[in-house]
């Protein structure tokens, strides 16, 4: 959460806002976890090593359901598979 404070204020500073109340501060980090993303990767063995794969990028609107039940999240869109 640090780099995400430290980033936003330079964000801000940068588009003329150097001197943003805790409001504004909260107001610029709604802002941008709306428009974020995540990204679910899954281990593929591969040439004897293991490389990671992109199985999902949902916005962050359809995140929430991954949140509450990650593992559950997960079979019910993609399988079973195996998880630890």
């Amino acid at each position: 959460m640090d780099l995400m404070a430290s980033w936003l204020w330079k964000h801000l500073a940068h588009h003329g806002n150097g001197a943003a109340s805790p409001e504004e501060v909260r107001a610029g980090f709604g802002a941008i976890c709306r428009e974020s993303s995540a990204t679910l990767l899954v281990e593929e063995p591969w040439m004897g090593t293991i490389r990671f794969k992109t199985l999902a990028r949902p916005r962050a609107e359809n995140v929430q359901p991954f949140l509450a039940d990650p593992l559950g999240d997960i079979r019910t869109h993609y399988g079973g598979g195996s998880s630890r």
